[in-house]
């Protein structure tokens, strides 16, 4: 367990994140370049500070100062780390940022890959290096019903399972059934991780129809009821003579 910075010590390193600042928003406004952040990366300092006491507790500081050790490298045709990825950077180590808010605790692994979370939530992705994991892939994304912010996860060369973490405190139940519906998902497609999460107190949502003759059957069920409504919609738009409508289990019409 490291020992709280003195005030000396807390001064010198807002000295050396301000830089940092700076160094990203100079790279964004076109006054810094690629070989110009690479040579800044081994000077001084910087170098230290890292490996060091000071920027270590800066744990934000810390993953940016990581990323771009790679700020020349390339991946596939683009850079390993892009534009977006700096402005991502620089969101973190300002007060526009809210990565502090995440919880430590994993919510649930679902099935979608991160790019296609990214697109179905309007989001962007960032990419960054964590030490024992690698280079990983984030986005966060608020609940359209709730507004409850959520952050997805995933490695950037395996970027399916992703890793779905909540806010701070939050009741995990409560954002369990959130998550569902903001993703439309259903019982395949997500595993939940966090063990206070109670399973049974999710609702179900069942699709019926009913035919021809006034005869009403239950089609299937669904985890959550953006999924099911969705289902719903696609039965529709086939123009049948069949009613469909959605009702949670346990509930009569």
């Amino acid at each position: 367990m490291r020992r709280p910075l003195s005030p000396e010590e807390q001064t010198i390193q807002a000295e050396r994140v301000r830089e940092l600042v700076d160094l990203l928003g100079a790279f964004l406004e076109g006054r810094k370049d690629r070989a110009e952040i690479a040579r800044w990366m081994g000077t001084g300092w910087r170098r230290e500070g890292v490996r060091g006491r000071l920027i270590a507790h800066h744990p934000l500081a810390r993953i940016v100062f990581s990323s771009l050790a790679a700020i020349e490298k390339r991946c596939g045709d683009d850079f390993l780390v892009r534009r977006e990825d700096v402005t991502g950077y620089l969101e973190w180590l300002t007060t526009r940022g809210q990565r502090r808010l995440i919880s430590p605790d994993a919510l649930a692994e679902v099935t979608l890959s991160l790019d296609t979370l990214t697109a179905e939530t309007r989001g962007a992705a960032v990419r960054f290096f964590l030490y024992g994991l690698g280079w990983c892939v984030e986005t966060h994304f608020v609940s359209a019903g709730t507004g409850r912010l959520f952050w997805a996860l995933a490695l950037l060369d395996r970027p399916s399972p992703v890793e779905i973490r909540g806010v701070r405190g939050d009741d995990p139940t409560e954002a369990a059934q959130d998550l569902a519906e903001a993703l439309a998902l259903d019982t395949p497609e997500v595993q939940w991780i966090e063990p206070r999460i109670d399973v049974a107190a999710l609702p179900r949502w069942s699709l019926w129809r009913q035919d021809d003759h006034g005869q009403r059957y239950e089609m299937s069920t669904f985890l959550s009821y953006s999924r099911a409504m969705r289902e719903c919609a696609t039965f529709e738009a086939r123009g049948h003579k069949q009613m469909y409508w959605v009702r949670r289990q346990g509930h009569v019409d």
